[in-house]
């Protein structure tokens, strides 16, 4: 999980996103996913037991209904990534 925000944070970063308030929200976001990513890598263990409760927790709390419909807004939140994605491209 680390790596994967890492590799998002340095494509963040360093891709050239252009001019403006959305690249620079992505730039933002892309500083602080990189310190982020360097606590999980050097923190392993104590990420992994704090995502596991945290995870565990949310499957005892909430219902089918309301986890279905988290799902369906990161999906929706995942094709709105892509569209700007192919937007800037």
């Amino acid at each position: 999980m680390g790596v994967v925000i890492a590799i998002s944070a340095a494509a963040l970063l360093l891709l050239p996103l252009g001019e403006g308030a959305l690249a620079s929200l992505f730039y933002a976001i892309g500083w602080l996913m990189a310190p982020l990513a360097l606590l999980i890598l050097l923190l392993t263990d104590r990420c992994r037991r704090f995502v596991r409760a945290m995870l565990s927790f949310l499957e005892t709390s909430l219902g089918d209904g309301v986890l279905r419909f988290v799902g369906l807004l990161n999906a929706a939140f995942g094709v709105g990534l892509i569209y700007v994605g192919v937007y800037i491209v």
